[in-house]
């Protein structure tokens, strides 16, 4: 072959390369190997993408080229933009995609401030971005951050983003409960006269910056068709027409948020000391009608007491004592976004739920006791106190073996009416049995009857965690009232919401694995040789310290006795105890050797397999190739 021909085939192959390469850029298959499936999206964000009505441009301000970037942040970058270019692929074309690397002092720059994402220091004092804006028309939407720690939520992260982007006015919140959540402002001025003022408790004043709040009255019949999302806490005795409305409303495809409690503090500090003393005033809250109908049980009995997380109260007299029935409680679900971020939540004498199993309802918890957590009946605690309980948890434990319980949950699916009958006739007195019925009682002033739907429930054992008392501590900040949350209880409720209110595709999302992985295989290595030789090092370390004791113990009585010559008896014990102390020394390092030789061995095998395996093997086939390539006639 001549020269001209050889570089003229070396070009087509090049070019024919360049060529395979670009046309499967283009071909939408791909196999994506991660055991999590984290380049993947899920069933629930590609039903989100196909509702995109308006094409919506995503900003991804990612600084790759800062300088002193730990690799560690553009490995992580790089991810992000993968998984995104995921969503402009799915999204076939009402998704486009920007990356932009805003680098300083220019317009990119200014424009990811503009948009609120973060900027970030670098220990070399530079700094760097690593944010998402959303648009769509003039609707704006932003993740200031997208943090590593939320890597295996960063799917629900950007979905969510996409989700409120498109949202252009606020959701209608309802709430129906019997507590005081707005109550009378303390007076600044005395001067100021006229009607009291009222503030929201906090989780109130949060939430109306975010929703459309309706306060409904407990004593109404209806729910407004306009409410998106109803929040229920501490329902006593709700009119049966309200109840069918809030079966209507669940029925109807829209999520309800159901707080109850088998012992609200917060209603025992507003009645009668005496009448709640000697349980003539009820404190607890059910809901079983409609609970019943959807396999939900909640204990309305029974207070739940964790020893593990016990809450430290005080005790009156100038100390902490641990209090099993207020707890302090991190153990939530963390697959699941809502709760996943949060840290520890305060749940003051809350009850459990239980879930039997419901044809097309699944149920997840959200907040779950210890294995150390007992039910413990109302009447025994009238009285008791934290020691007591303590006492009480620790005999039932020993009585039996404890396991955790459901303090809050979320359930979703297909929901079938409490009322196959229909709206409740409306009950009647002596002195209406001949009235005219209201116009809402006729057939046409009614809603169609819903028989089922799907929609989400979402059900939290306690109603004092929402109590400013319990959750945020308000302060005096230069004549302005600041909040201080003292726990995660507000970021829970606001959490739920707007994950309630958001599209109903992203309740299906679940956390996924992180992209760093352990060596797991070392792991197992490591627990196995420790099994085995665990016994031994422990052997030869106490016999080690013994040895060591003697020596000194004998050094010690040396110095003390002011013997400046020892004698060759004591010469002979301490060159004894010494030669002893070498030699536990040595079994030591051997015995920690036998522990690493199959980590070592292992290293050595996946050192070989990159460095000399793999390319011997290429070797072997260009020599077979070229051997062959010479015997074959010409």
């Amino acid at each position: 072959m001549k020269t001209q021909d050889k570089w003229i085939a070396a070009a087509l192959v090049l070019l024919s390369s360049l060529l395979i390469t670009f046309i499967a850029s283009r071909i939408p298959i791909q196999w994506d190997v991660t055991s999590e499936g984290f380049y993947s999206l899920s069933k629930g964000s590609k039903n989100l993408l196909k509702s995109i009505e308006e094409p919506i441009q995503i900003d991804y301000y990612f600084s790759r080229s800062a300088e002193g970037l730990p690799s560690f942040y553009k490995n992580f970058g790089e991810r992000v933009a993968v998984f995104l270019r995921q969503y402009e692929r799915s999204a076939k074309g009402m998704i486009q995609l920007r990356i932009i690397d805003p680098k300083p002092d220019t317009k990119e720059e200014e424009a990811a401030i503009r948009a609120g994402v973060l900027k970030s220091p670098l220990p070399n004092g530079a700094s760097f971005f690593l944010g998402l804006v959303a648009t769509q028309a003039d609707q704006e939407e932003s993740i200031e951050t997208v943090s590593f720690q939320r890597e295996s939520f960063l799917e629900y992260d950007i979905s969510q983003l996409i989700s409120k982007v498109q949202q252009v006015d606020r959701p209608s919140l309802g709430i129906i409960t019997p507590l005081a959540i707005s109550e009378p402002e303390p007076q600044r001025n005395p001067m100021m006269r006229g009607q009291p003022m009222t503030r929201d408790w906090a989780f109130l004043a949060q939430l109306r910056e975010r929703f459309e709040v309706r306060i409904i009255p407990t004593t109404s019949e209806s729910i407004e068709p306009a409410v998106d999302l109803l929040m229920v806490i501490h329902p006593q005795n709700l009119p049966e027409r309200l109840q069918y409305a809030i079966d209507q409303h669940v029925t109807g495809g829209k999520p309800l948020i159901l707080a109850l409690d088998p012992s609200s503090v917060t209603q025992k500090q507003t009645q009668n000391p005496q009448a709640v003393m000697m349980g003539l005033t009820p404190t607890s809250s059910n809901l079983t009608t409609l609970l019943d109908q959807w396999g939900i049980s909640f204990d309305d009995k029974n207070i739940v007491g964790d020893l593990e997380f016990a809450a430290r109260v005080s005790s009156g007299m100038g100390q902490a004592v641990l209090h099993p029935i207020w707890m302090q409680n991190r153990n939530l679900n963390r697959e699941l976004p809502v709760v996943a971020p949060l840290g520890e939540v305060l749940l003051v004498e809350p009850g459990s739920f239980s879930f039997a199993e419901k044809d097309g309802l699944t149920f997840a918890s959200l907040i779950e006791t210890s294995a150390q957590s007992a039910a413990l009946p109302l009447e025994t605690l009238r009285f008791a106190q934290p020691q007591e309980i303590l006492k009480n948890i620790r005999n039932q434990l020993a009585a039996s073996e404890g396991r955790p319980l459901v303090l809050a949950g979320m359930l979703s699916g297909k929901f079938t009416s409490a009322f196959p009958e229909g709206r409740p006739a409306a009950p009647k007195t002596e002195d209406d049995k001949d009235a005219t019925p209201p116009p809402e009682e006729n057939p046409e002033n009614q809603s169609p009857h819903k028989q089922e739907g799907e929609s989400v429930v979402i059900v939290l054992g306690d109603t004092d965690f929402l109590n400013d008392g319990y959750s945020v501590e308000r302060l005096n900040f230069f004549g302005s009232e600041m909040l201080r949350p003292i726990n995660d209880n507000l970021s829970l409720i606001l959490n739920l919401a707007e994950f309630a209110t958001g599209n109903q595709d992203l309740l299906s999302l679940r956390g996924r694995g992180s992209t760093t992985r352990p060596f797991t295989r070392v792991q197992e290595i490591e627990l196995q040789a420790q099994s085995r030789y665990q016994d031994s090092l422990d052997t030869i370390n106490q016999q080690l310290q013994d040895v060591q004791k003697q020596l000194r113990e004998l050094q010690t009585q040396q110095n003390r006795d002011g013997l400046l010559v020892a004698t060759p008896e004591v010469q002979q014990a301490i060159r004894e105890f010494q030669e002893q102390e070498a030699s536990a020394i040595a079994s030591r390092r051997e015995i920690r050797k036998k522990l690493r030789e199959d980590i070592e061995a292992l290293d050595r095998n996946l050192v070989f397999f990159n460095m000399a395996l793999v390319p011997f093997v290429i070797t072997v086939l260009g020599i077979r190739f070229f051997v062959r390539r010479n015997r074959s006639p010409r």
